[in-house]
């Protein structure tokens, strides 16, 4: 997939003139080291999205959580990757995986997502799948926790990661939560919610905040290239022509930008929070 994604998704950076962050998985670019230094060469981010992509990798023993984060890493460091920054599958940041992080020396994750209207979606999903008898699901329940979830950028506690250390150290792992728009909606700034809901004002928060905009490669996915029917029936933004799809990402991207948002990579973000000089509307 990454070889039919990534060069779509670098064309049309390229023209946008923007940058930001490929979370990539380890497996899937093994034999792809040329598309990774690609990625870097064009200026934007490589982060580690885990090895193999476990929705379940919350609940995973710490030495699975290690050898998930630490092969992934590994890969990456040897295509010339430094990489600082890490988003878990399924938007769950868990204890272990801080902990993980923290022994990688990562400056910053971006895996949680206090969304309500995406928690309830999720809990109708797998009931559905449950009363359709069927016990294939791609991702994991998440605690109710998770939507106190602060919307800024913050220093998770250790024990309760969907809140805020007392304390912070210089091994700190910032937080940078996905985005959501306004309330009572709070719908999240993904792929899936911009393609079905279309209009850019339910996705931009109304707080001065960071716009953390999450896209998926497959969202790019062209109209001719072959793809698996079961996976096309699962992301069925795939029927809509990738034409639309590309609008709708431009419109999103133009609102921000009306809105005085800058677009650059999460590492950016991190390094601007460490400092102390907190940006407004960066994306």
């Amino acid at each position: 997939m990454v070889k039919t994604v990534v060069p779509i998704w670098l064309d049309y950076l390229k023209k946008r003139d923007l940058k930001g962050t490929f979370f990539l998985i380890g497996k899937d670019i093994i034999n792809h080291s040329s598309l990774v230094k690609s990625i870097v060469a064009q200026g934007h981010e490589v982060g580690n999205h885990s090895w193999s992509h476990p929705y379940s990798l919350p609940y995973f023993s710490q030495s699975q959580i290690k050898d998930e984060l630490e092969k992934c890493h590994t890969l990456l460091s040897s295509m010339g990757v430094n990489p600082v920054g890490f988003r878990t599958p399924g938007y769950h940041l868990s204890s272990n995986i801080l902990k993980q992080l923290k022994e990688l020396n990562y400056k910053y994750s971006s895996s949680m997502l206090g969304s309500w209207s995406y928690w309830s979606a999720k809990a109708i999903v797998k009931k559905g799948i449950s009363l359709w008898g069927s016990n294939k699901s791609a991702s994991s329940s998440h605690p109710i926790t998770d939507l106190l979830t602060p919307p800024n950028p913050y220093y998770p506690s250790l024990e309760k990661p969907w809140k805020s250390a007392d304390l912070k150290d210089e091994n700190s792992i910032l937080e940078i939560p996905i985005s959501t728009g306004p309330s009572p909606l709070n719908i999240p700034a993904t792929g899936n919610f911009l393609f079905l809901l279309k209009n850019p004002h339910f996705f931009y928060p109304s707080r001065k905040s960071p716009f953390i905009l999450n896209l998926h490669g497959i969202d790019l996915w062209p109209d001719n290239a072959p793809i698996e029917k079961s996976l096309k029936k699962r992301e069925r933004h795939l029927n809509i022509p990738l034409n639309e799809r590309i609008k709708l990402i431009d419109n999103l991207i133009n609102h921000a930008q009306q809105r005085g948002s800058l677009f650059t990579t999460l590492k950016t973000i991190s390094e601007t929070y460490t400092r102390g000089d907190i940006p407004l509307f960066p994306v």
